[in-house]
């Protein structure tokens, strides 16, 4: 078993893949990490909301507005052997938080041997929606939309293989859905613009006939395998996304030749 320290340039998916393949934990004392909100929200284990339970909802509502998420009481995210990762403890901090368009939440992560959560993501047939379709209904996109079509394009991109023209046009499409849903989120005038990117290299993969037009969500306790030089890298985040179309169609462009 190796130990590493944990910063924000780890995403919590390559901590978890460390853990499955290689049995590395992380130094207690190098949490909790800041993580984007992004980043938490899909492997929540309930979306919390404030009619559940107002009081509850009110009062931590209230805190939050006035001093932010208290690192001293961070969000515990586990990950498990099997794959699985969940936040078990902080869901309805975590829902405020994303309420109140908080950026950064302060995570501790636990390894553990088995790790399942309730919430099932909906099924997303993404590979099967038309260009028509997208046309006229991208800029009504949500952020959860997103999500899932980032997680979906990045099990195909694993499965694909690295090095693959395939794992690079999945890797390529989540990298676009990534940025869309945190554009959509914060409000962001060039959300639409985002969210079209994004959905014009999901038609392209479709459109390509490459693969299959059939894909479920991801089950509620596997997450994707993650490398170094996947999305997930921090260097990879950090680095802006082109706005406007010419991206997503020298996306489909590459495709394209390669195909013909």
């Amino acid at each position: 078993m190796g130990y590493y320290s944990l910063d924000e340039k780890t995403p919590i998916e390559e901590a978890a893949n460390r853990w499955k393949t290689q049995g590395h934990k992380a130094y207690d004392d190098s949490m909790p990490v800041h993580y984007h909100i992004d980043h938490v929200w899909p492997h929540r284990e309930y979306t919390r909301k404030r009619e559940d339970d107002p009081a509850r909802w009110d009062k931590i509502h209230s805190s939050m507005k006035e001093r932010g998420w208290d690192p001293e009481e961070p969000a515990h995210v586990e990950v498990g052997k099997n794959g699985g990762i969940k936040v078990g403890e902080g869901n309805h901090r975590l829902a405020v938080a994303r309420s109140l368009g908080i950026k950064k939440v302060p995570v501790r992560i636990h390894f553990q041997d088995k790790v399942t959560k309730s919430l099932i993501l909906p099924r997303v047939d993404f590979l099967s929606i038309s260009l028509d379709q997208l046309s006229k209904s991208d800029s009504a996109s949500t952020a959860e939309d997103h999500d899932n079509l980032r997680i979906n394009h990045t099990r195909q991109a694993q499965a694909a293989g690295r090095g693959s023209m395939m794992h690079d046009l999945h890797m390529h499409a989540a990298n676009l859905h990534l940025h869309a849903a945190s554009a959509v989120r914060s409000g962001s005038p060039d959300a639409a613009s985002r969210s079209k990117d994004a959905h014009f290299a999901t038609s392209g993969l479709n459109q390509s006939r490459l693969v299959s037009t059939k894909v479920q969500a991801p089950k509620a306790d596997v997450a994707p395998k993650v490398s170094s030089g996947s999305i997930y890298s921090g260097a990879q985040l950090r680095k802006p996304v082109q706005s406007g179309s010419s991206m997503a169609k020298s996306l489909l462009d590459k495709m394209m030749r390669k195909v013909s």
